[in-house]
């Protein structure tokens, strides 16, 4: 449904205005996330990922060669911080009730495990999150208001496949 939008030139000026706002808002989310590595702030980093996503799925169509890996990678980098997410929570389940989960033993050792997952997927993601949100948002949205120029005087790319 998303793909049939068609942005008109007017509204391509808010598209990118509020791109540009949660680009930058994520890039903030991230820091605090930097700052205070819990769940809280990863569930805010992650929900401003998804919403740059989001937004690039509107604007990728004037250059789908240099949006669509970012859109791409918004969407891997949103799934891994959800994986994130997930697992806090089952820990919480398990601290709750480890006797739901075998008993004491096998829920600190499933506790671990869980520990350890989360603490990987969750470095991998700041990781790519530091690659992600490494430009600055007035760059960003000078290079979409390029991608625009372009797309109105020279029209769409050749189909990349």
């Amino acid at each position: 449904m998303i793909d049939d939008w068609r942005l008109k030139p007017h509204g391509f000026r808010t598209a990118v205005t509020g791109l540009t706002n949660t680009y930058r808002a994520g890039r903030r989310a991230l820091e605090l996330l930097l700052s205070e590595p819990n769940p809280g702030a990863v569930h805010e980093y992650r929900k401003e990922v998804k919403y740059i996503g989001y937004q690039l799925r509107l604007l990728e169509s004037m250059a789908p060669s240099m949006l669509m890996p970012t859109r791409v990678c918004a969407g891997a980098l949103g799934e891994t911080l959800g994986q994130v997410n997930d697992l806090a929570v089952m820990a919480t389940w398990l601290d709750g009730d480890p006797g739901g989960f075998g008993g004491s033993r096998q829920a600190a050792r499933a506790r671990r495990l869980i520990d350890d997952r989360r603490s990987d997927l969750q470095r991998r993601s700041i990781s790519v999150g530091l690659r992600f949100h490494t430009e600055e948002p007035d760059a960003l949205a000078i290079r979409i208001d390029h991608y625009w120029a372009v797309w109105r005087e020279h029209g769409p790319e050749m189909a990349i496949r």
